[in-house]
């Protein structure tokens, strides 16, 4: 299969041995989707944020952007039945090799630079090397949360304390007026997150996930109530 090439062109720095004149333009063949290009000084991301996604914290949690880099971690620890079989059915089980690049490179990145949705990784404090789930906020009908954790790091309460991180973006910097988060009825522990971050069921319907089609409920918070939570 040939693999699809990029051709740009870049302004090169000139070296102080090079005559003087305007800058270079020379044209560069990159195999992937981003390259730093070190003998001339060039980043090149092809999926820049708009604006620039901030890492986020929480006590024990840093929140990174989500990068084409991470695809390898997320493919080795992601695909479990466990994990999986509450998302919505676009995920493709089995789940694929390749799986974890395709959904970054195609969907998580494009959809990061237009604007549209914000994705980060999850790494603990102490291990910030090692990737353990993915907490994602997004423009979408009743669907603007989603999140996933590894099998070692679940039950530790971790992804309530990303939840709170991310909630909290949502609304005092992107500026919604509301969230929504569909969830499997049967997804209890899902559900018990979004009770302890003040959410609440507004809607009844039936959703098509990995596992099958099942009954779902829609949960909500307003700006409102997220900010007036902790003072009732």
């Amino acid at each position: 299969m040939t693999r699809k090439r990029l051709r740009i062109l870049v302004q090169a720095k000139r070296f102080s041995a090079e005559p003087e004149g305007p800058p270079a333009r020379r044209e560069i063949v990159l195999p992937e989707p981003t390259a730093l290009i070190e003998n001339h000084e060039v980043v090149l991301q092809l999926f820049p944020e708009k604006p620039m996604l901030p890492g986020l914290e929480t006590p024990r949690l840093n929140l990174r952007p989500l990068e084409l880099a991470d695809a390898r971690q997320i493919q080795n620890i992601f695909p479990h039945w466990e994990i999986v079989r509450f998302l919505a059915k676009r995920v493709p089980w089995p789940y694929p090799p390749g799986g974890a690049l395709t959904y970054c490179r195609d969907i998580a990145l494009p959809a990061m630079a237009r604007g549209e949705e914000w994705h980060w990784t999850l790494r603990l404090k102490t291990h910030p090397l090692q990737i353990i789930g993915c907490i994602s906020l997004m423009q979408a009908e009743n669907h603007n949360r989603g999140f996933w954790i590894g099998l070692p790091w679940q039950g530790k309460g971790l992804m309530s304390e990303a939840v709170e991180t991310v909630t909290e973006y949502w609304f005092n910097e992107l500026g919604f007026p509301a969230l929504r988060a569909p969830k499997a009825i049967l997804n209890i522990a899902s559900r018990k997150i979004s009770e302890r971050t003040g959410m609440r069921v507004i809607a009844v319907e039936e959703r098509e996930y990995v596992s099958g089609r099942l009954p779902s409920e829609i949960w909500e918070v307003t700006a409102e109530e997220w900010r007036t939570r902790g003072k009732r």
